[in-house]
This record gives structure tokens, C-alpha cells and sequence, in this order.
């Protein structure tokens, strides 16, 4: 199979932003008057899925996350850091001649999102970015899916020449939906049964396993219905 671009989706595949996003959390449940939570129970609650269990009956859950995603953008970027050996990873996408895209979830402009790139180095790597903002901003399961298309057109790639890389289901459905290879990455804390579920063809511990599982789908090594790498 002949892959022409890798897209990737940014918080927890490429960069680490749980302190950030735990940071803001609490934020979020201290502006509504809500209880604050331990870094452990965020962490247990984050892995399953199931931060909306903070959110009592009482508040629009639509407008808490919204909210949350405003704050998060003003919030540090100390909080945040590069995953492990990242720009040598990208450096080495780039050399086997792949395009790279990256996308992202948060109402966030391209802007802001290509500054984080600059400010973590890795944005001369970087061919087209997306964010949810771009996409209409609306909290819908299609709405990944038009942040890829976004990409893949700005990168001028058809989705079955695209493997997306990303933490989330919401990454798999979009990709398997639009065509492309999906890919989990176990760095966002989903299960990869969760991840393997939602149509991911392939599983990594995190992106540093990235370059070899490409080299080797580019080669015809890899079954073409392989679950985990």
C-alpha cells in the first residue's frame, strides 16, 4: 500500500497535556461551583472515559466542555511537554517521504496551534494543520471527520493514501469511516481494546514505535487486517 501523508492528532500523540488538561479541570469545576478532584482520580476517571460523571444534572454538559476548552487555551504551556523523542520521529516520517499533517480537537485557531508547533520545534516538520475550530467547532462525531478532510486536502492526498495517528476512538471512527489506516497510540491512557474497537487496524505503545510499523505496511510485511504492531 502506497501511503503518501500520516496525519496525526496533537494532545497525547504528540505532545503530553494531561497536567494542562487536569490544571484546567479543576478550573472549570471551581468556576461552577463544583467540586475539585485528586490528580489520581483524574487520571482513573480520564482512562475510562468518564469525566462526565463530574458534571451533575444540573449543568449543560455541552456548555462545561465548551468552557473548558476556552480556558484550556489560555491556560500554560509549561504544563504541556513533547512526547519523547518526537522531532527525531517526525524527522524520520519526513525522510521516508511521507506529507505530515496534524489535527486537533480544541476550539483553538491555526494560529495558535502553529505557534505551540514553533514553540515546541516541530512545526518546520509540519505540511498542514486543522483544528476543531476549522471544522465549525461543534461537538459532533463528524466533526473530526471534516477536520481530516481539512488536512487531507490541504495536503492534497486522497484519505486511503492517509494513515491517522491519534489517542482518542473519536481518531479511529473519523479515519475507518473516511478510508484511511487508522492508528492507535496508547499514549492518551484509551484502552487498546477500546482503540482496536473503534476500527483502529494497528496499536502503539507511543509514535517512537511510528517509523517501523510504516517502514514495515510500506514494505508489505504487515498483514493488511493486523490489530496490534
Amino acid at each position: 500500500m502506497k501511503l503518501e501523508a500520516i496525519i496525526l492528532d496533537y494532545d497525547q500523540t504528540l505532545v503530553n497535556s494531561l497536567k494542562r488538561f487536569y490544571q484546567t479541570l479543576n478550573d472549570c469545576l471551581s468556576f461552577f461551583k463544583l467540586s475539585t478532584i485528586s490528580y489520581d482520580l483524574f487520571l482513573e476517571l480520564y482512562t475510562r472515559d468518564m469525566l462526565n460523571v463530574l458534571i451533575p444534572a444540573n449543568v449543560n454538559k455541552s456548555e462545561f466542555w465548551s468552557f473548558f476548552l476556552s480556558t484550556f487555551e489560555k491556560s500554560p504551556l509549561i504544563f504541556s511537554s513533547l512526547m519523547p523523542k518526537a522531532k527525531e520521529i517526525l524527522q524520520e516520517l519526513k525522510r521516508i517521504g511521507l506529507k505530515i499533517g496534524v489535527i486537533t480537537g480544541r476550539l483553538t485557531s491555526q494560529d495558535k496551534l502553529k505557534n505551540e508547533l514553533v514553540y515546541f520545534g516541530i512545526y518546520r516538520f509540519i505540511d498542514a494543520l486543522a483544528t476543531r475550530l476549522a471544522a465549525g467547532g461543534e461537538f459532533s462525531p463528524k466533526t473530526k471527520m471534516r477536520t481530516l478532510c481539512i488536512v487531507m486536502a490541504r495536503l492534497k492526498v486522497k484519505p486511503e493514501k492517509c494513515a491517522v495517528v491519534g489517542d482518542y476512538h473519536e481518531d479511529m471512527i473519523a479515519a475507518r469511516e473516511l478510508g484511511a489506516l487508522p492508528i492507535g497510540v496508547l499514549s492518551g491512557l484509551m484502552s487498546s481494546e477500546s482503540l482496536k474497537k473503534a476500527g483502529a487496524r494497528f496499536i502503539i505503545n507511543d509514535i517512537s514505535e511510528l517509523p517501523l510499523l510504516i517502514k514495515q505496511y510500506i514494505e508489505l510485511k504487515l498483514e493488511a487486517n493486523e490489530a496490534s504492531f
